[in-house]
Order: structure tokens, then sequence, then C-alpha cells
């Protein structure tokens, strides 16, 4: 079976009350352990802010950049804020989904609303019929918003429904700044969540091998059942540069630039969440180069 149960791999008193180190973990969780990224100081101490010496004179409106591993946060400007995240909301339509269902399990596609205007959308059929797998990569690589809303339909019924699966999800995990409006993150007035809710979500989809892989894919075929394709690019710039290796990417004109990246280098990973930027790319690489010039594993 594909099925993937998300549930259990990370407890929210880990997540939610300072990334400390977890004791009697499940066995199929990795754990958060040494090395432990350190500044050259006598004790671990954050990154300086920006609006320290670093100067990490940045637009948007949030950021966090948090050492996977160990747990270590190593920089943070309003964390908590609760701001739109656009199309990061697929990453909990994608783990709402994984908990509930086979990888193998065959999704038909629904009566679904006309799109609006230059949504990011492959254009799928009602009727056609795609194994979950392949209609969860349409959703994660390309950010497909009609294949996105096509599975809430699928698992729930309705959007709205399965909205509120999404949201009792956030609350179980300890996601206090987080709440969801839709299964896509397009809608006005849409999903909100924080640079610390978002990081402690990826942090959770990261422990899903097949989550790991979509969000890693430059491209795929998403075929049906039937044999049509479609060729499908990921939205993600900084994949497979500098180190990038996933994750995913959100942008409304209320959310501005959004950016959900996990990095690996020299072994060690780490993730950013960039919200509300005018250039997520360029900002999320000038964090990342900053994390591991400024950092060292101990």
């Amino acid at each position: 079976s594909g099925l993937i149960l998300i549930q259990s791999l990370l407890p929210a008193a880990l997540v939610a009350r300072g990334y400390e180190n977890v004791t009697n973990q499940a066995s199929s969780q990795r754990v958060a352990t040494s090395p432990r990224a350190v500044l050259e100081t006598p004790a671990f101490a954050p990154m300086p802010s920006a609006s320290s010496s670093l100067e990490l004179s940045q637009d948007n409106k949030a950021t966090f950049v948090y050492d996977l591993a160990s747990g270590s946060v190593l920089y943070e400007k309003n964390a908590d804020t609760k701001l739109p995240i656009a199309s990061i909301t697929k990453v909990m339509t994608a783990l709402v989904i994984l908990q509930s269902h086979s990888l193998d399990e065959t999704v038909t596609i629904p009566e679904l609303a006309p799109q609006p205007f230059a949504s990011q959308a492959m254009n799928v059929v009602p009727g056609e019929q795609f194994k979950l797998s392949e209609a969860l990569m349409g959703t994660l690589v390309y950010s497909a918003n009609d294949m996105a809303q096509a599975l809430a339909i699928w698992d729930s019924g309705s959007e709205s429904q399965f909205v509120s699966k999404m949201n009792a999800q956030a609350k179980l995990w300890g996601l206090t700044n987080t709440e969801f409006k839709d299964a896509t993150g397009l809608t006005s007035n849409g999903s909100m969540s924080s640079a610390r809710d978002l990081s402690i979500l990826a942090s959770i989809a990261l422990r899903s091998d097949f989550f790991r892989m979509a969000t890693s894919q430059p491209r795929y075929s998403v075929t049906t059942l039937s044999g049509k394709r479609y060729l499908v690019t990921t939205t993600n710039k900084l994949l497979g540069s500098g180190g990038v290796i996933g994750t995913k990417t959100g942008y409304t004109l209320e959310a501005g630039e959004c950016l959900l990246s996990l990095t690996s280098r020299q072994g060690h990973e780490i993730i950013g969440v960039i919200l509300g930027s005018s250039d997520r790319f360029g900002q999320t690489k000038t964090l990342l180069n900053t994390a591991y010039t400024n950092y060292q594993w101990k």
C-alpha cells in the first residue's frame, strides 16, 4: 500500500514550542539530534535579526530559516505574523490526501467550477482518471489549481468539507496561526499562515518520501489511466541550483511572492520560508547563503 500515515510522525509539542529535541519518538521518525548548527560563539545564538549589523534588508513580510536535523532556528523575522500563503496551501492539501488514501487509488476528475482567468491549471477534463500518485504530482510539481480542487472534491464531496479537514489537521499539529479557506490558496481573503507554522508543516511533509520526491521534480509527465499525458514543469525556479531540492511556491497579488524551500549542502538540510516578497527566489538565495556561511555544524 502507498498509504502514508503522517499524523503520528511529528508531535505537535515538538514543533509548537521551540523545536526542542524529541524523546520517545516513533522508529519511523528522523530523530532531531546533533549535529546542531551553531554560530562561532560559546553558545548557540540565532542569526542576527534583519535590523542588526547583518543588514538583511529584504522587503518580504516574514522569513524563517530552520535547520531540519537539529531543530535550530537560524533566522526569523515576523515569524508569527499571520499572512496569506497562496499556493503553499497545497502542501496541506497533499498531506490530508496522503493520510487518507493509498497512492495507487484511482481519482476520477469531478465537474469543476470554471477556473479564474490566468489560473495555474492543467485543464483536466471531468471523467478523466488518474492514479492518485499522478494527480498529486500535478498538484505539487505544477501547482495545478484544478487538480487540487479535484482532489478535495474526490476526497470529501466538496471543497468546503475538505477545507474543514485541513483546518482540523492544522489544529492537531499546533499550527495556531494557520487557517485554510480553500484547497488551492487561490481565493481572495484566502488561506493564511505564519512563517513559523509553515516551517512546521514542511517538517511534517518532508517525512513523507513521496512528498520529498514530488517536490524535487523539475518536470513530470502526469499520465491518465488511459495514457493521456500532461507535461508539467516546476514553479520553483531555484530547484536544482544552490543545493535547493524542494519544495513549494505561492503567488497571488494579495500574498505577494512566497516560497517554502528545502536546501541541502554538505549533508545539512535547511528549511527556508519567505512570505510577501517582491523577489522570493533572490531573497531566498541570499537567506540560505547567509545561513550556511554564518553557521557551522558541530
